[in-house]
């Protein structure tokens, strides 16, 4: 009996601003696409501007969608609700499933690198529970001083962690003190569930630095200041979704710590170098290959071609 026949999945990856929203936006008009949001922090309401989410437009009844290209695992959960990796990888499953079995392409966009890699090599991952003792003692440690514990004690997964994420980190402590083994060792592959094909949005770094500056020039502009003090006045200031790039530089500024200069340069210093980090994810001994792109067209080519096959 022939074994049946895997999903088609195009996942399109790239460090931040560098166009996957406009370009998965085309690829997905052209071979009728519905995208899976692969971004931890867009899984967030309320967190909008601070994530560059595109709103739901209301162009497709009884969806999220954009442009009337349907968007899923966007606003599904409160900043100080926790969702997992091993969660997001069931919510991700589960779309993808569903998508397919409607005769769309599921479409797999966002800088997360551990959420994109979770689902198309399906990774293994270790189910390891909570320890409120260790969170609550990790809790009260600065950023960089619990990236300094992960360095010490998981070289390799600080190499490519978020350093700002602080719920990220916390939980990569977590797992290689629970178990006396290193993330990347318990994330193992398992038997494929998708046909994949992996796109890059390449920009060079000088153009990327311009196209980040704008970013977060349009940010402001768009009210960040503001959402940023909706989301203080809610949750408080001590939450982790809080330590994310933008919120932690305008919490900093409304708390009267810095200027808004000096909160403005401080967030493009560390979005360029979480950029830089999105990109040596993508490119470590042992990942995948990406096929990087430059234009709307030349990923448009390819993912038609990957259809066709």
């Amino acid at each position: 009996m022939e074994a049946p026949t895997l999903p088609k999945l195009i996942a399109i990856v790239g460090p931040t601003a560098s166009g996957k929203t406009n370009l998965s936006l085309a690829v997905a008009k052209a071979i009728g696409g519905e995208i899976i949001n692969a971004d931890s922090r867009q899984l967030y309401r309320g967190m909008d501007i601070g994530t560059a989410k595109e709103l739901n437009d209301g162009s497709v009844p009884g969806a999220y969608a954009v442009q009337g290209v349907v968007h899923h695992l966007i606003d599904i959960a409160d900043p100080d609700q926790e969702i997992t990796l091993a969660h997001y990888q069931t919510l991700t499953f589960r779309a993808i499933e569903d998508i397919t079995a409607r005769g769309k392409v599921p479409m797999l966009v966002g800088g997360t690198g551990l959420y994109v890699q979770a689902i198309i090599d399906n990774l293994d991952i270790p189910r390891v529970p909570p320890n409120a003792a260790l969170r609550h003692e990790l809790e009260s440690l600065t950023t960089e001083a619990l990236m300094d514990i992960l360095t010490a004690e998981d070289p390799e997964a600080s190499e490519t962690m978020d350093p700002f994420n602080r719920r990220y980190i916390i939980r990569a402590i977590e797992i290689v003190r629970t178990t006396g083994a290193s993330n990347a060792s318990q994330k193992k592959c398992g038997e494929p569930k998708c046909c994949v094909l992996l796109l890059g949005v390449q920009r060079d770094r000088e153009e990327l630095a311009v196209r980040i500056h704008a970013r977060i020039m349009s940010m402001l502009e768009a009210g960040l200041v503001d959402e940023t003090k909706r989301l203080m006045s809610k949750y408080g200031f001590h939450l982790s979704a809080m330590s994310s790039i933008g919120y932690c530089e305008m919490e900093s500024y409304l708390r009267g710590e810095i200027s808004l200069e000096a909160a403005i340069e401080r967030m493009e210093a560390r979005t360029r170098q979480f950029a830089r980090r999105q990109l040596t994810w993508w490119r470590r001994p042992g990942t995948r290959d990406v096929v990087w792109v430059e234009s709307d067209a030349e990923a448009i080519g390819l993912a038609e071609k990957f259809l066709r096959a």
